[in-house]
């Protein structure tokens, strides 16, 4: 079961300026619905046109559908107890459904609804539940966003940047000393940690540059360098599922090594996680590039060995923080770690290096398949799918 699935005895916490005038660390927590939210639900749902509330769904019909679906309806309270936001669902073998999905007008856009439906979708795999019916009515209409919450989803996306920052800003500093040494233009040097953002694909284009190699040498070069991104991105996909093409897009242009280690570790942790929060951190990492070759091209006269320095160590040591921070959560992860890292130097040492990383991702990959155990890898493959949905 993925970290996103939490089991009912420990409901899903977001914290964030869920309620006005709240610390931004008051807790929003999912829990089961219970008879004593009925009233608080029926209101939410009379005051909301998009729920498509029916008026015969009164109290006694909800507390008899509470007597055989009470882990799949869910509500979210304040501290103070009042409900903020509700989802309905029930089950009948092997089909689901979600009937009602509601949050209360001054508490949207903070993924309050995304947890509900989170929480209520592990309820359906602990059920058995493999198909799920979702009705939407068509033309329904987005909240008023919640004040507050795109900056402080900004502050949180900005401030699981700033150890990448660390990294990237000594590394694109040499890079920007050694285009300035092989004679390359400012403008060229920039324009390349803008648009084609590649650590190791920029530097090995750097040498074929300086040696005067044909300009499909350096095109193709730079494609094998960068295949590992077709793992990388196979894997977040299932996480942008939602996301318009432009939104993908973007995100796709911005993904990196290191990037898509951050990302992994915080979608585990939180799978509603808000796109401010993922874009301020793509935008803070890929600034810090552009600003770290500048800097390195204004210095270029005052640095003349490179080497000296040691800024080659610095996107390893980042890596290794970043994996003692929490990727590596378990032993399995561990293990593969280590023959992801293994293999990758193992292939480069017999000279491999372009294909090191990809090969050595992709058999650490099976590794960790293979060594999954079978329930977790079962309710890995197996999410439930949706159908019948309506509208947007």
């Amino acid at each position: 079961m993925s970290a996103a699935a939490l089991a009912l005895e420990e409901p899903h916490v977001l914290t964030g300026p869920y309620e006005p005038g709240a610390p931004a660390t008051a807790p929003a927590v999912s829990a089961p619905m219970t008879a004593a939210d009925i009233p608080q639900v029926i209101e939410l749902l009379r005051a909301a046109p998009q729920a498509a509330y029916c008026e015969w769904e009164d109290e006694r019909l909800l507390s008899g559908h509470l007597a055989h679906s009470s882990d799949l309806c869910r509500v979210i309270r304040t501290p103070s107890g009042r409900v903020v936001a509700a989802l309905l669902a029930g089950s009948f073998g092997v089909r689901g459904s979600i009937s009602h999905a509601v949050v209360d007008p001054g508490h949207r856009r903070l993924g309050l609804a995304r947890m509900l439906a989170v929480d209520t979708l592990a309820a359906f795999r602990r059920r058995g539940v493999n198909r799920i019916f979702l009705a939407a009515p068509a033309g329904t209409a987005r909240g008023p966003r919640a004040p507050g919450a795109t900056r402080a989803a900004g502050a949180a996306g900005f401030g699981q940047a700033v150890p990448v920052m660390l990294g990237y800003v000594p590394v694109a500093f040499a890079f920007g000393v050694l285009g300035h040494t092989a004679g390359l233009p400012w403008w060229a040097m920039l324009a390349m940690s803008a648009f084609v953002y590649g650590g190791s694909s920029q530097f090995a284009a750097l040498q074929l540059l300086a040696v005067g190699a044909a300009p499909y040498a350096i095109v193709l070069t730079t494609f094998v360098v960068n295949l590992r991104h077709l793992l990388l991105s196979a894997a977040i996909a299932p996480r942008l599922a939602g996301w318009r093409r432009r939104e993908q897009a973007l995100f796709a242009f911005e993904l990196t090594d290191e990037a898509f280690a951050v990302h992994s570790a915080q979608y585990a942790e939180r799978a509603g996680r808000p796109k401010a929060e993922v874009f301020t951190f793509n935008a803070a990492v890929h600034a810090s590039w552009v600003a770290g070759t500048l800097a390195g091209v204004l210095a270029g006269d005052l640095v003349t060995d490179v080497e000296a320095l040691g800024l080659d160590y610095a996107l390893p040591a980042m890596f290794m923080a970043l994996l003692a921070a929490g990727i590596v959560a378990d032993r399995r992860g561990l293990a593969v770690a280590v023959v992801a890292g293994g293999g990758a130097v193992g292939l480069t040492l017999l000279g491999l290096q372009y294909w090191a990383v990809l090969v050595a991702a992709a058999v650490a990959a099976t590794f960790g398949l293979a060594i999954a155990p079978r329930e977790g890898r079962r309710e890995d493959t197996d999410e439930p799918g949706t159908e019948g949905a309506v509208g947007r």
